[in-house]
């Protein structure tokens, strides 16, 4: 089993700036797909509303569907979270 985060604006549609863009169906029906054997969670900065709204709208059932996140904690430095703030070393999200 793999584990999907899959972004919803400019990922499963054209707009990465705007809401309810112009869908990729192609992308959406292989994400339907991976829902089947896999953990799949839909994230958006769009909030979790808007995610839920988009996964009802479009019969997407992921794993979970989340907002995206302001920080990320974790120990590989490279992961790619660009516009995310990341912290590298767990140690340093006592300094929040």
């Amino acid at each position: 089993m793999t584990v999907f985060y899959v972004d919803i604006d400019g990922t499963l549609t054209d707009a990465p700036e705007k809401r309810w863009g112009k869908i990729y169906q192609d992308r959406i029906d292989k994400i339907k797909e991976l829902c089947v054997n896999n953990v799949v969670v839909i994230w958006s900065a769009g909030g979790w509303k808007y995610a839920i709204d988009f996964c009802k709208q479009y019969k997407l059932q992921p794993t979970a569907i989340l907002p995206k996140p302001d920080f990320i904690v974790d120990d590989i430095s490279s992961i790619r979270t660009e516009g995310i703030i990341k912290i590298i070393n767990p140690e340093n999200i006592t300094k929040l």
